[in-house]
This record gives structure tokens, sequence and C-alpha cells, in this order.
């Protein structure tokens, strides 16, 4: 995970690296990490409608 301060002096992130990500693999990065929220979000509208 990678983050900006911008004057807020709590960060979280879920990796830390050494060093900054070529631009190759932050591509990479934010394409898993895009693919896994989407799931997340079908499996969300899944679950509530079987509640209804």
């Amino acid at each position: 995970m990678y983050s900006v301060l911008h004057g807020n002096e709590r960060l979280v992130v879920s990796k830390y690296r050494l060093y900054l990500p070529n631009g190759e693999e932050l591509r990479v990065e934010i394409e898993i990490r895009k693919a896994i929220f989407e799931f997340s979000q079908r499996e969300a509208r899944k679950g509530k409608e079987k509640r209804r």
C-alpha cells in the first residue's frame, strides 16, 4: 500500500516496502487491489439480495 500523508499524522498501510515500485509494478498492484475490491462488492450485493 502506498500513501502520501499531506499533513495527516496517521498512516495506515497493509504492506511495507523498502523501495518505491516502478510503473509496471504499481499498475499490477492497483489492478490486483481493484479486482479484490470489485469481488468484495459483488459478494456484498449478493448477501444483501439473499436477505430480502
